[in-house]
Order: C-alpha cells, then sequence, then structure tokens
C-alpha cells in the first residue's frame, strides 16, 4: 500500500481564521462580513463607473469634452478651486468621477459630478476683471452650458436606476 501523503492545513484557511479570532468572531461570521464589504466596494465601482459615463456623455453632447478623471484617495488631488469645493463638500472621503472644465470665461473653473445620493451637481470658481467681456456675455454662456450639462447628467442617472 502506497504512503498517504499527510493532509496539510490549509495556509489561507488558518489566516483567515486567525483574522475571524482577533476580530472577536466566529469564522462564519466573519467570511460574511468579508463578503459583503466585498460586494459593497464592488457595487461602488461599478456605480462610479457609471457615473463616469454619464457625465462624459453629457460634457461631449455640450461640447465640453469628456475627460473625466476620478478624484480621491490614490486617485487625482484637488487643485483647481472647483474640484476642491467638490472634494470639500460632496467626497467624503471617497472616490469621486468629475470633469472639469475651464469655461468660456477668462478664469472659471466648472467641475461636474454626482452627489452622493445621486444628484447632478457642478462645483465652479472664478474671477472676472472690470472691462471683461465676462459678465455680460461669457459668465451667462458658461452657466448655460452648466444646466444643459447638469439636466442631461441627471436624466442619464434617472434613466439608468433599476
Amino acid at each position: 500500500m502506497a504512503g498517504r501523503k499527510k493532509k496539510e492545513p490549509n495556509a489561507e484557511l488558518l489566516k483567515t481564521a486567525a483574522e475571524a479570532k482577533a476580530a472577536g468572531m466566529s469564522y462564519g461570521q466573519y467570511q460574511a462580513k468579508r463578503f459583503i464589504e466585498e460586494e459593497m466596494a464592488r457595487k461602488e465601482e461599478l456605480k462610479q463607473k457609471k457615473q463616469a459615463e454619464h457625465i462624459e456623455t453629457a460634457c461631449r453632447e455640450a461640447g465640453l469634452g469628456g475627460h473625466v478623471m476620478n478624484f480621491g484617495k490614490n486617485h487625482f488631488k484637488a487643485s483647481t478651486e472647483a474640484q476642491k469645493i467638490m472634494m470639500e463638500q460632496f467626497a467624503s472621503g471617497k472616490v469621486v468621477p468629475a470633469k472639469t472644465s475651464f469655461m468660456y470665461c477668462d478664469e472659471l473653473d466648472m467641475c461636474f459630478f454626482y452627489s452622493a445620493n445621486g444628484k447632478a451637481c457642478c462645483s465652479y470658481s472664478g474671477i472676472t476683471k472690470a472691462g471683461s467681456d465676462d459678465i455680460e456675455h461669457n459668465i451667462i454662456q458658461a452657466f448655460k452650458s452648466a444646466k444643459t450639462v447638469l439636466d442631461r447628467m441627471q436624466e442619464l442617472y434617472i434613466k439608468d436606476r433599476p
């Protein structure tokens, strides 16, 4: 009779059991918690991807280009004032897909994104000078374009909901 191979304990199983014990949970509770966290992270990632697609579509349709970037931890850091407003007011530590657009004005930047509850938003920051066309013409055009983008973003979001 051939010698039987001695069963070695699964290293991953032992590691998970130790993590569960350290967390004060049973192995099953710990596995369920990990599964739920992984599933929530997967859903959040999918939501961010959909939001990025909606922002890109709305911006392209309005003639603003469509390069969407992810802002947050391990992603792009906010560098413009509009981006900083978005991150401080709406990000709450999460990754936020957004499109920054430098509008028709001398110094106006807008950042298009979704709030945590799915509302299309735009943060903005700018400066104008005496004698500039911005006050009479460009700022009006910029905010008309922003309204078009926000309306389309919201329409796409509502249409895509289950």
